[in-house]
């Protein structure tokens, strides 16, 4: 539920316009806002990308606002802000905002707590309607706080197993000493115990008003409609006297190291510098600077393919006050740290002494604006960029922004690197990889031995307000109507048009192929290698030149056999050749080969046991019968045997065009699309017959349980079993009612419940289905405290069995089929996600249009059905089940 801090969003392009207004609100041909007589300011910003809408509350409260007593509270009330309130029960909630089938989050960050909904555009005013309940007032009782501080402390477990998180805490404490910055919003297990319900409800009376808060709505919307709603809902609510901020001064930063054990199957090395913040002058300086650093043709980056490091990066962290920017590079297990360090820190030192290059200060400020102009490709990136721009960096609209990025200049940008990239008050880390102990012995899966008395089809009744969303069940509809070719080489090509959503086309697809099938024997793993080897350049242009070609094109790529790729529209063309550059004529050069191979050598080695497998090999020795292509899993043998010549037999065989699919989304003519296409990959020919990518059938596989031991705080359970049924089946629609209900609905899931919400034993609790090459499996996972486990363990069975024994209720049922098809538009929010469905659909091989299809399909589902598809595909008795405990 908690983000906890985001990235700063990308700014809004120079040619949208706000005119700002007092009070009365003031309208553009896309934005209008007002700020209410209780102090309320409110942003309304119309995109008809697609039927769906995004409210975005900001209360500009964080965790700098925190007592020293109490760190974490902000995060702790971001989460009971789903509990209970004087209006509306928590189970009233969890069960409205199932059935609406959005997408529900919540983010604490240091100056700002925001409250997110996408939901279909009908429902707007029901995801406004709670936010106005919230607004009201919380109950904030001792009671709930208790079962919700379980989740909570799951969550800091969660988060603080990781050796980058650890690692990155303690930069925070160095870099920041002594103030609000050196611990992030997340807080701690002994903060939350000292947190009492009043605590929580002294701090919402003091910050949750409407004059200290900011809400954006973007999307398919009436803006006058709305904001007449806002007006009449949120119009009644009284102001609050509000407390001064918390503020404070940054001391003179000095050097300082810090060395911590790693479970990561590589050690890695952090350089942190102290960068200019959001409220400083020099703020988008230095963000241009970090996007210059973070470029992959950065001295930072290039440590990777110069065989520096396994990879090497710099991030860019804002922060009002003080941004954070690190430098990082991983390197083999038992390389040098030290020198790895102060590799970093001579390249800083180059870069503080002889300033940036200006192409990457230009392609870094192309970067930002190209990006800004994505945003109305995504109605939930639109709100979050409207929010970052008016909560967290307080200015009055993104214009703003876009001024001051296009006003800085090459020596504003060294000169910040000059000031801020400084050894001498550089903090550096260093994780130092530590062996993990070998998994121990299973043994045969059980069965229930507890039970519990929760009723999962007990009934809620719901607001007035809110009884539409489970009053009347409508098919979803899909705007989508994609253009379906195929090229005479057999490319696929999808084309899905979108007017009037900014200037930048989104590309996805894939060269479908299978290595367990396709790989020659012994060969295992040689997949995985192509994959590292394929961006390093082509035939005509070497690695820098091909970086320097998507800068110059202002495209972003993620390249090998599944791809992605953004460019403008204006340099389609030229996006589109690149990436068939890639796929038809990759360089595969023998350095980086040497270099990649030897890398993947020594980092695959921590994850061998000294039985000599790895996780991977006893979760598949227990799914798939003996001789099975899935078990044909990457080994030391088979990785050291790899030679660049394999990789490239491989690549000839497995990448071919007639299993290639390329998915494009945006403001462009299919013909248009086409034509491009049809330049750059019309001479791509295949040789010999199409290859067999898809698996055969499996028979039903026998329960596992393993353990194996790392440095975490939490177990972490991966439960999975195959799936006789398959993507095309009748039965495919009743499992996805019955897994919703299940473990797919938000707050009301069964396992959900139970879990979490009524026991606190974990954070988090997802299970699936999932459909690949033919078969499908069932995959659940979730972590909690060890002391935890056989608890969550029987509860999982347990809930399995009453699927497969007692029927859903008719509530459940109604809430299961609400969510499913109103996730039909939902899934349609963004150019990203329309693009990453087709592509999807595309590899499963169903119909383009299959979320209409399944949109009828889902209403005819009974109870009955659900409990004969899960008495028949699935069963708690076969689940092999893999624990990641502490050691």
């Amino acid at each position: 539920m908690s983000r906890v801090r985001l990235p700063a969003a990308c700014f809004l392009m120079a040619v949208l316009a706000l005119c700002c207004g007092d009070r009365a609100a003031a309208v553009s041909s896309d934005v209008t806002q007002a700020t209410l007589d209780n102090g309320l300011r409110v942003v309304i910003v119309r995109d008809p990308l697609a039927p769906v809408v995004t409210t975005e509350m900001n209360y500009l409260v964080g965790s700098v606002d925190e007592p020293d007593s109490a760190p974490g509270l902000a995060h702790a009330q971001e989460h009971m802000m789903f509990r209970d309130n004087p209006q509306m029960t928590g189970d009233q909630l969890a069960v409205i905002t199932s059935a609406m089938g959005g997408k529900i989050n919540g983010d604490t960050q240091e100056t700002v707590t925001q409250y997110i909904f996408t939901v279909p555009k009908e429902d707007v005013d029901v995801a406004l309607h709670i936010e106005s309940q919230r607004m009201r007032g919380v109950n904030d009782s001792d009671d709930q706080w208790a079962a919700e501080r379980g989740a909570i402390e799951q969550e800091v477990a969660l988060r603080r197993s990781s050796a980058l998180y650890r690692a990155r805490a303690e930069a925070l404490l160095k870099v920041f000493a002594g103030t609000p910055y050196s611990h992030d919003a997340l807080g701690t297990a002994a903060s939350f115990e000292n947190i009492t319900g009043l605590t929580l409800r002294t701090f919402y009376q003091l910050w949750y008003a409407p004059n200290n808060a900011i809400l954006v709505i973007a999307g398919d919307v009436d803006p006058q409609a709305v904001m007449a709603q806002v007006q009449q809902l949120f119009g009644p609510i009284p102001r609050v006297s509000l407390p001064r901020h918390a503020d404070f001064r940054l001391d003179p930063l000095t050097a300082s190291t810090i060395t911590q054990p790693s479970d990561l199957p590589f050690s890695m090395a952090f350089v942190a510098y102290r960068l200019p913040g959001v409220d400083d002058k020099d703020y988008e300086a230095g963000r241009v600077l970090g996007d210059a650093l973070a470029n992959a043709r950065s001295e930072f980056a290039q440590l990777e393919p110069r065989g520096k490091a396994l990879t090497s990066a710099f991030i860019h962290d804002p922060l009002p006050k003080a941004s954070l920017g690190v430098a990082f590079a991983a390197i083999s297990p038992n390389g040098d740290l030290k020198a790895t360090a102060e590799q970093l820190q001579a390249i800083g030192d180059a870069y503080a002494s002889n300033g940036v290059p200006p192409d990457l200060v230009d392609a870094a400020k192309r970067k930002e604006l190209l990006a800004a102009q994505s945003a109305y490709g995504s109605i939930p990136d639109l709100a979050q960029l409207w929010s970052q721009v008016l909560a967290v960096e307080r200015r009055a609209s993104p214009d703003d922004d876009v001024a001051a990025l296009q006003a800085v200049t090459v020596a504003d940008v060294d000169r910040v690197a000059k000031q801020y990239l400084n050894r001498t008050t550089a903090v550096v880390a260093m994780l130092q990889h530590s062996p993990e102990v070998e998994p121990m012995m299973g043994q045969e899966g059980g069965g229930l031995t507890e039970s519990f008395a929760r009723d999962p089809g007990a009934r809620v009744t719901l607001p007035s307000w809110s009884q539409k969303v489970l009053s009347t069940l409508t098919p979803g509809t899909s705007s989508l109507s994609p253009s379906d070719q195929r090229l005479p080489n057999g490319v696929r090509l999808v084309v899905q048009r979108e007017s009037g959503v900014g200037p930048m086309i989104y590309v996805t697809g894939e060269v479908k192929q299978n290595e367990n099938l396709e790989a020659a024997p012994g060969k295992e793993g040689v997949s995985l290698l192509l994959d590292e080897v394929l961006p390093y350049g082509t035939q005509s242009l070497d690695h820098v030149a091909f970086l320097k070609a998507l800068d110059d094109a202002g495209a972003t790529f993620d390249g090998g056999s599944k791809f992605t790729m953004q460019v403008p529209g204006s340099s389609f063309d030229q996006g589109i050749a690149l990436l068939a550059d890639d796929l038809q004529h990759p360089a595969l050069p023998d350095a980086a080969f040497a270099r990649l191979h030897a890398e993947m050598v020594s980092v695959f080695g921590p994850y061998i046991s000294r039985k000599g497998q790895t996780g991977q090999q006893i979760l598949m020795a227990h799914l798939y019968p003996a001789g099975d292509p899935m078990q044909r899993v990457p080994t030391m043998q088979s990785l050291t045997s790899l030679t660049n010549a394999d990789v490239r037999a491989y690549y000839r065989k497995a990448f071919r065009p007639d299993v290639t699919t390329i998915v494009v989304v945006g403001d462009i003519a299919p013909e248009t699309a086409r034509a491009a296409v049809d330049k750059a990959f019309g001479s791509w020919q295949a040789s010999g017959p199409r290859p067999r990518v898809d698996a055969p059938p499996v028979p039903p596989n026998k329960g596992f349980r393993g353990v194996y031991y790392s440095n975490s705080l939490q177990d972490t359970v991966l439960e999975e079993e195959t799936l006789g049924v398959t993507r095309s089946s009748q039965d495919f629609y009743p499992l996805q009612v019955g897994n919703y209900v299940f473990g797919r609905m938000g707050f009301t899931a069964r396992l959900f419940q139970d879990l979490r919400i009524d026991r606190g034993l974990v954070y988090y609790v997802d299970g699936e289905p999932e459909f690949s090459g033919g078969r499908a499996t069932y995959r659940l996972s979730y972590a909690c405290d060890p002391s935890n486990l056989a608890v969550a363990e029987e509860l999982v069975r347990r809930d399995f069995g009453l699927m497969q024994t007692t029927l859903v209720g008719q509530q459940e049922l109604r809430q299961a089929k609400a969510m499913l098809e109103r996730d039909i538009p939902l899934a349609e929010d963004s150019e990203k996600e329309i693009a990453a469905g087709l592509s999807l659909r595309a590899d499963e091989g169903v119909a383009l249009d299959e979320p209409s299809r399944a949109a009828a399909m889902y209403l005819r589902v009974t109870p009955q059905d659900v409990r004969e598809a899960f008495a028949k595909w699935l069963s708690a008795e076969r689940m092999v089940e893999l624990v990641r405990a502490p050691r």
